[in-house]
């Protein structure tokens, strides 16, 4: 097979960097709006007493939580992607022998940190979404 036109390690190189980048930016973004949003909730539940602020503050941080989710499911898509195309470029271009191969078939060992950021996150909403409803059914809808 005849080497290609463009330079496939480049490629791969960029390819590798893009997935990394995406991966940092959204493991970082869903910590910080893990731990936000858990001092928010702290300080709500023991500063504020009115449940009018606490619907709205907690309203708008549950959109916050679910909106960084859709992102976050997004981002993991297009870095999937990014990791396929280096895959194939590892073994069918570059023909890295599989000792030596970044992408092993049987997969990583531990999760991916973005994945671990996101559970946490999306943990953080269902949470909110159950704390809300409470508020909801005692301060509107209990008798």
């Amino acid at each position: 097979m005849a080497a290609p036109s463009w330079d496939a390690r480049a490629q791969f190189d960029a390819l590798q960097e893009r997935k990394r980048n995406e991966e940092s930016v959204l493991a970082l973004s869903g910590s910080l709006l893990a731990v936000v949003s858990a001092v928010l909730l702290a300080e709500l539940l023991w500063v504020n007493e009115d449940s009018n602020t606490f619907l709205v503050v907690g309203v708008l941080n549950l959109a916050m939580l679910l909106g960084w989710a859709a992102l976050a499911r997004r981002v993991g898509l297009a870095a999937r992607r990014w990791a396929g195309k280096a895959r194939g470029l590892e073994k069918e271009v570059l023909r890295i022998p599989s000792l030596y191969s970044l992408w092993e078939e049987s997969g990583q060992v531990a999760p991916q940190a973005w994945i671990t950021a996101g559970v946490a996150v999306v943990s953080l909403a269902v949470f909110w979404i159950g704390l809300l409803g409470y508020v909801v059914w005692v301060t509107y809808l209990a008798p």
